[in-house]
């Protein structure tokens, strides 16, 4: 079973959805379908992740996490391969 949705989209939005389409082949109702989709499966993921019961329960004067949490990852890795505890 199918249903339809009628979106009312900017022209500029209509526009990058149809040169996207229009590069993969595609309809942009079909690639608008595709995109929700992945949108969908992304927030369901996310929603059962376990970890998500820990946000907000720490506290640190760590500001940047967000955006250096690879470096800090690797920091500590490289810490731990050379042996400190």
């Amino acid at each position: 079973m199918s249903n339809t949705v009628a979106l009312e989209v900017p022209q500029e939005l209509y526009e990058a959805l149809q040169a996207q389409a229009q590069k993969k082949g595609q309809e942009p109702d079909t690639l608008a379908i595709e995109w929700l989709t992945q949108a969908i499966q992304q927030a369901s993921a996310i929603e059962d992740d376990p970890l998500i019961q820990l946000f907000g329960t720490l506290e640190s004067d760590i500001t940047d996490i967000a955006e250096q949490h690879d470096d800090y990852i690797g920091r500590e890795l490289v810490h731990k391969l050379r042996g400190h505890k």
